[in-house]
């Protein structure tokens, strides 16, 4: 890339298609770093983005245009639901979890392991050992609201 020194902004273009252009093509971000694309991106698609910097030189040259892959919908539609870890790398967790940790604490956790596994190879550990007043959090994929959470199934 080249455009002669530093940025003044970024431009964001961001699509299914390649070249991206079909989602936000050449938004101008001025200098933020983020971008939460509204509505969110459907799941088990590809997308490809480019970032265009500038300033009063012009745009940069040659910027690549890089894709991922948004993950499957993770929301449980049907009882009994369950899930083994095994696919993940401790300390991650599946996408479909999320781990909530508020202490003050730099040694609290939720995380994945393979210490004392119930089923092996993996396990849960949560772990606070110096903030009394912290909360640890697992939670779980989002149940879909058609199901009935006062019945057994």
């Amino acid at each position: 890339m080249s455009g002669g020194g530093l940025p003044d902004g970024y431009k964001l273009s961001l699509g299914t298609n390649n070249p991206p252009t079909n989602v936000v093509h050449n938004l101008d971000l001025g200098a933020a770093t983020t971008y939460t694309p509204n509505p969110e991106l459907n799941a088990s698609t590809t997308y490809f983005w480019q970032v265009v910097p500038y300033n009063a030189f012009g745009n940069a040259t040659n910027c690549p245009v890089w894709s991922f892959t948004t993950h499957g919908d993770a929301t449980v539609n049907a009882l009994p639901y369950s899930q083994h870890w095994d696919a993940v790398t401790a300390p991650a967790l599946p996408f479909d979890w999320t781990a909530i940790v508020n202490s003050t604490s730099t040694t609290a956790y939720v995380q994945t392991s393979t210490t004392t596994p119930n089923s092996a190879p993996n396990n849960i550990q949560m772990a606070n050992s110096a903030d009394a007043n912290a909360s640890l959090l697992l939670v779980s994929p989002q149940i879909h609201q058609s199901i009935n959470m006062q019945t057994s199934a």
